[in-house]
């Protein structure tokens, strides 16, 4: 079986930096994993080539089977790819659950009806349940500058899988949240649908390991191994590169 999102060879050179170097990743169907590394190790800019944001000098992308590398990010949406993202990347002025219809809209087919009304189109039921299912329910009405910066983050997660993506990527899903939210949020992603592979980068690595069947370790733009969560040698080069000299590498927000 084909892994359903693979990326082979990418180099990224961005400013005349090299930020990634020949890296080659696979995510299996259902697979949980956890890309962790120091600041400026390029999680970011993998993530960022993995969904269209940017395009690699070097190598491929596949989803699905298909080379989606020169497609951008609604086109892979469109073929079964989601992602969360470091800041809330929400409606504000509207209601929780006008951003659930929004979503749900732009997971149906191109119609004729595309340019209809949202409220015609009967997306607010299904909107309904959706939010209900995940325990947003009773903030439906809600605007969401009214939201707790926690539920915000929830609601972003709800967003994602509206399309019931068969990857989905999760970029620091508990960045600033309190202990509790952070909880909260662990236990809608181990909610998720187990046929839906997840791909998370997260600074807590208690809650990156908690999630993930797999870890992948990188540092200075490339994968300095992969293995299972519990692996005595990936906690090895975990704290190798967290408290090792790669972790005195903190030079490049951008690479993530």
């Amino acid at each position: 079986m084909r892994p359903v999102l693979e990326a082979t060879d990418i180099s990224v050179k961005l400013g005349g930096v090299q930020i990634l170097s020949h890296l080659s990743i696979q995510i299996e169907r259902g697979e949980r994993r956890a890309i962790v590394g120091p600041n400026g190790a390029g999680k970011t800019t993998m993530f960022n080539v993995l969904t269209g944001v940017l395009r690699p000098q070097e190598g491929r992308v596949a989803l699905l089977g298909r080379d989606v590398t020169r497609w951008d990010v609604s086109r892979r949406a469109n073929c079964g790819m989601g992602r969360t993202f470091q800041i809330t990347n929400l409606m504000h002025s509207m209601t929780v659950e006008e951003n659930v219809v929004l979503a749900l809209a732009a997971s149906l087919p191109v119609r004729r009806d595309l340019f209809r009304p949202l409220a015609s189109r009967g997306l607010d039921r299904p909107a309904s349940e959706l939010l209900d299912r995940w325990g947003l329910g009773d903030r439906r009405h809600a605007p969401v500058h009214a939201l707790s910066y926690g539920e915000r983050r929830e609601l972003e997660l709800v967003l994602a899988v509206a399309g019931e993506p068969a990857v989905l990527l999760l970029d620091e899903p508990a960045a600033g949240l309190s202990p509790t939210e952070t909880a909260r949020v662990c236990e809608l992603v181990e909610r998720l649908p187990r046929e839906t592979s997840i791909v998370l980068i997260e600074h807590d690595l208690d809650m990156a390991l908690a999630l993930s069947d797999t870890v992948t370790v990188m540092s200075e733009g490339s994968i300095r191994g992969t293995g299972s969560a519990d692996d005595p040698a990936i906690s090895a080069l975990v704290e190798d590169v967290y408290i090792g000299g790669t972790a005195e590498q903190e030079d490049a927000d951008v690479a993530g």
